[in-house]
């Protein structure tokens, strides 16, 4: 682990990518060398899904060790050298997120239903603001971040209970942490620190919140408004306010 939190919100990242250029047992080694054993901030593995990359695989950190002290430079780099991720029809980036944040090794707690309540509501604001969801995580895929539990979230969290196994939008299978699948692969450092600020964010909006039928503070308006002047998360403010209208109007990015 990276960095301290009182609350437990430590996040995780992995990202896909594919070598478009330069050599792709040498530059993994470069990677490998930064990430593991330089500085032991993360680490390299192969996946069948790549056609030709690898997926670089972050070490457990609180949001403030990944904006001030991650060494995204090995991603710069592997961009210049012509790596893609965004523009490809393989690569993904998901956030993991421990459970810990939401008091789940905490016995008492989870008697008194209080870690479900905060996990459901976790998983509600982003299942039922898919629409949202999707153009600020870059992509739509059924096949590989399905949001066809949005009507199970109950029994998804309690039970573990998946329509898609693994690949749904957040998967709750890991012994210990959410896995946030919905995001299109990216090598913009600020894309990547927005995509874990909007995890760590829905982590802490839905804390304490209330929620009932006549105030549904679930919905994307109040989470937007919530968002507003919070510094912790300038990278997902600004892309936010800087969304095309449709995905197809975005960007390459790489």
């Amino acid at each position: 682990y990276h960095g301290y939190d009182p609350n437990n919100v430590y996040l995780g990242f992995e990202l896909e990518v594919e070598c478009f250029e330069g050599n792709l047992d040498s530059d993994a080694e470069r990677v490998r060398n930064v990430l593991e054993i330089e500085q032991n901030r993360g680490y390299l593995k192969y996946d069948g899904s790549l056609n030709h990359g690898f997926e670089i695989v972050s070490q457990p950190h609180t949001l403030a060790e990944f904006q001030e002290h991650f060494p995204f430079e090995v991603i710069k780099n592997l961009q210049q050298t012509g790596y893609r991720s965004w523009d490809t029809d393989t690569c993904g980036f998901h956030v993991h997120v421990s459970k810990s944040a939401f008091g789940w090794n905490n016995r008492a707690r989870i008697q008194e239903g209080r870690v479900e309540a905060h996990a459901i509501r976790f998983l509600k604001l982003i299942y039922d603001n898919d629409r949202y969801v999707r153009r600020l995580a870059g992509r739509s895929s059924d096949q590989w971040a399905s949001f066809d539990d949005k009507r199970a979230i109950i029994p998804k969290v309690r039970h573990g209970r998946q329509a898609n196994s693994r690949y749904s939008a957040v998967n709750v299978s890991n012994p210990d942490t959410f896995e946030v699948r919905v995001f299109k692969g990216s090598m913009r450092v600020a894309r990547i620190l927005a995509n874990l600020e909007f995890v760590h964010a829905c982590v802490e909006y839905t804390r304490k919140l209330s929620v009932s039928p006549n105030n549904n503070t679930l919905q994307w308006p109040f989470f937007r408004k919530w968002l507003t002047g919070k510094p912790e998360y300038a990278n997902l403010t600004t892309l936010l306010g800087n969304l095309p209208r449709s995905r197809s109007a975005e960007s390459e990015e790489n």
